[in-house]
């Protein structure tokens, strides 16, 4: 089978760079966490970003980056994720004070 024949053949699952752990510097050793879904969205968000307009494209790259980043180390500590999923049924079920509430005996 050639390459090209056995690439047609793979699912997007199986590509390589979305299963393996990749030797990478340490502030983005954070990649090696997500797994095969996560990292297709990634690729094609950074795929958006890439193919977008260049005006700050490196300032986007970076906030992405970050924001993927963020979304690791939140899912990789349960403290962290449990906070999160408290604040969102907070959010769900209206439990918590607007900013003239806070701030009107200011």
């Amino acid at each position: 089978m050639t390459s090209a024949s056995k690439a047609e053949t793979m699912s997007l699952q199986d590509f390589p760079v979305l299963n393996a752990r990749l030797d990478l510097p340490e502030e983005l050793s954070w990649f090696n966490e997500l797994d095969a879904g996560d990292r297709i969205e990634f690729f094609s968000g950074l795929l958006d970003i890439l193919a977008s307009d260049g005006s700050d494209l490196l300032v986007r790259l970076s906030e992405y980056l970050r924001g993927w980043q963020a979304t690791v180390e939140i899912c990789s500590s349960p403290d962290l994720l449990a906070s999160y999923e408290r604040a969102k049924d907070d959010l769900r079920h209206r439990r918590f004070l607007t900013y003239e509430e806070i701030f009107s005996s200011v």
